[in-house]
């Protein structure tokens, strides 16, 4: 009942009061029907994070919303239950790991962060070659390559989208080259950028101009 309750203010993005619903349930309660309540639990978290952390106080309430949300969404993660939640989950999972990585001071626990965001990407791929999260975590692992220092490998990952032909149809790819240039630029590399991006604008303006959730990519490309 309260698990139902959650999600009835979930449907309706009453993020805070579906949180509240969903925090009641016991951890020995969060198994097979209700073992996705982790999942929305965390979602309720993000979705109720503050924008940015510009100062000590948001800083804080932000890191200690992205801990708790990494730790509700690593225990339905490796809880090894497979619903249609998990591969968006394992996104989920990993982009907190990346936020908070952004705003720790300790470099070691940075390090220590990123890599577990990037150990979560990697197993995501590997689970699930063909779901639709599959491109998005692609281009997120680039990232957080890049925040590694390894510009490199992160070119190399986003050049995945102009290799790969369910990469090239996927939503995320006009984003991905645009982040493929922006790194080409920033490590000397931007008359191969301008080249990409030449090629980006005929393969996918006209598609982005027919689609209104994705036309914002038209002015980036």
């Amino acid at each position: 009942a309260r698990f139902g309750l959650g999600m009835s203010y979930y449907r309706q993005e009453e993020w805070e009061k579906a949180a509240k619903q969903l925090e009641r349930l016991l951890d020995a309660a969060r198994v097979g029907e209700l073992a996705a309540a982790s999942y929305y639990q965390a979602d309720c978290l993000i979705h109720t994070m503050p924008e940015n952390a510009d100062d000590a106080l948001s800083a804080a309430r932000l890191s200690g919303q992205l801990e708790e949300s990494a730790k509700l969404l690593s225990g339905f993660v490796t809880s090894n239950v497979e619903t249609p939640e998990m591969p968006d989950a394992m996104l989920k999972l990993a982009d907190c790991y990346q936020r908070n990585a952004a705003i720790l001071a300790d470099q070691q626990e940075k390090v220590k962060t990123l890599q577990s965001a990037r150990e979560t990407y990697d197993k995501l791929l590997q689970k699930y070659p063909k779901h639709p999260a599959f491109a998005q975590a692609v281009m997120d692992r680039s990232r957080c390559m890049a925040a590694m220092g390894d510009a490199g490998g992160a070119i190399n990952e986003l050049n995945r989208f102009r290799n790969d032909g369910n990469l090239m149809k996927s939503d995320v790819a006009p984003q991905a080259l645009v982040r493929l240039s922006e790194l080409m630029v920033r490590h000397g590399r931007a008359v191969d950028a301008v080249v990409r991006l030449d090629k980006a604008r005929k393969d996918y303006e006209p598609q982005l101009a027919k689609d209104p959730k994705r036309a914002q990519w038209i002015p980036a490309l």
